[in-house]
């Protein structure tokens, strides 16, 4: 008995063989707002068949092989995104430059 996952990755492996030799133009187009990760990518990705297939994303799109707490996770130990966020948020930047001016003194 085959679990849900074995069939999809065995389904997913037939589009990609499929795809592999597919003659005809095909277009991937991921809308505003829309997401293409994880397996859903790897199926669809234009390497497959470069000659034939095509990939467009609206600006508002995101896509990745990685769901987005696992890329975070991977690419981002918490100390570097610390250190990220205190260097490109204008907010946090705000704080900062407040601490940095105030009077640390317990004792006032």
């Amino acid at each position: 008995q085959c679990s849900q996952s074995g069939k999809i990755l065995k389904f997913g492996a037939m589009i990609v063989d499929a795809l592999r030799e597919y003659e005809n133009p095909v277009y991937i187009y991921l809308p505003p707002h829309g997401e293409l990760r994880g397996g859903s990518w790897v199926v669809v990705d234009p390497t497959i068949n470069e000659e034939k297939m095509s990939m467009f994303a609206d600006p508002d799109s995101r896509g990745g092989i990685l769901e987005p707490a696992g890329i975070t996770e991977v690419k981002f130990r918490v100390p570097d995104q610390l250190k990220v966020m205190h260097r490109i948020d204008p907010q946090l930047q705000l704080l900062d430059a407040e601490l940095e001016g105030s009077d640390m003194d317990p004792d006032g």
